[in-house]
């Protein structure tokens, strides 16, 4: 009988600073620091974002006919920023999800290859139309062999077990990422809505305390009905109200720079602090309202643009 040692690839102490940055056309960049403590005993080598919303928007993807020329195939590759050439991204959207990440290219039976214990790195990342939300971030660690591979078509028990132990081989972290989704037109409501819909994932995720996201709630809502019976300056007392929130745990949340807090666990922060809300889900919060505000001043804007041209092209006739 052959055997071999299960090595698993979790011997890693990773850290992911996310940000996100609003540029050209409401297109939102985001980015991410990948680290490894000083004291891990691997190099990390994948970082798999699995399980995003199956119809998130990642932009410039390759999209392309399969065999039976209407079944459209989209990739990922060309969507990612990698911070070199020894990294290159990947993913697909599936029907029930869908997956991008980042490879060490390199040799990966080597296991002394990829992040190294006490290193940082820069240059990951993609750009979305689609608002962030707190997702986990799958970082796998270099044990310096393939995926487990089933000998026999028919799957037995132990293949089955071997799959799933490999499956969840990897270190959670949490990270910003495209949950979700801005309609087009742009209609302030539905998106206040979709972001109340996401927070309240956050209690069950250890997020927010379960009293603080139910004020949360209660504003989101309130929010969106001023939106929708077109109260703007009422949304907008709301949304000015759930940022005073956010700023009672964490009165710098503009600092995008603090690595001594953001894309950890809670397990591993450092401050003894008792927060109601998550930092990242606090500067996801953060981001995400003030979009709306930022998207609502421009709306009105061109609309008074609109107005003073209407105004105008009368006062000529």
């Amino acid at each position: 009988m052959i055997t071999a040692q299960l090595k698993t690839a979790t011997k890693t102490e990773p850290t992911i600073l996310s940000k996100n940055k609003l540029i050209e056309n409401w297109i939102i960049r985001y980015t991410y620091t990948l680290s490894n403590g000083s004291k891990a005993k691997q190099p990390i080598e994948d970082v798999m974002f699995r399980g995003l919303p199956p119809k998130a928007n990642i932009l410039n993807s390759l999209v392309i006919t399969g065999s039976d020329n209407s079944n459209l195939i989209e990739f990922f590759e060309s969507s990612l920023a990698v911070p070199n050439n020894q990294w290159y991204g990947s993913g697909a959207r599936h029907q029930e999800e869908l997956i991008i990440g980042w490879h060490y290219s390199a040799d990966s039976f080597d296991p002394q290859l990829g992040l190294q214990p006490g290193a940082s790195l820069k240059g990951f990342g993609f750009n979305s139309i689609d608002l962030p939300g707190v997702w986990i971030a799958q970082i796998v660690g270099n044990v310096g062999y393939h995926h487990f591979q089933p000998l026999y078509e028919n799957d037995s028990d132990v293949d089955e077990l071997m799959s799933e132990i490999e499956y969840n081989d990897f270190v959670p972290r949490n990270v910003a990422a495209p949950m979700i989704s801005v309609s087009a037109p742009f209609d302030p409501a539905i998106v206040m809505e979709n972001i109340r819909t996401h927070v309240a994932t956050w209690p069950g995720k250890q997020l927010a305390e379960a009293a603080f996201a139910a004020q949360l709630d209660l504003n989101l809502q309130a929010a969106a009905n001023a939106y929708r019976t077109n109260q703007p300056e009422a949304a907008k007392g709301y949304i000015e109200i759930l940022l005073d929130m956010i700023r009672r745990d964490h009165k710098d949340i503009d600092r995008e720079d603090d690595e001594d807090n953001d894309g950890k666990n809670d397990s591993q922060k450092t401050n003894t602090q008792h927060l109601t809300i998550d930092r990242l889900a606090a500067r996801v919060l953060d981001f995400d309202l003030k979009y709306v505000l930022k998207r609502m001043r421009h709306e009105g804007e061109e609309n008074d643009g609109k107005k003073s041209k209407d105004k105008e092209s009368r006062k000529e006739r």
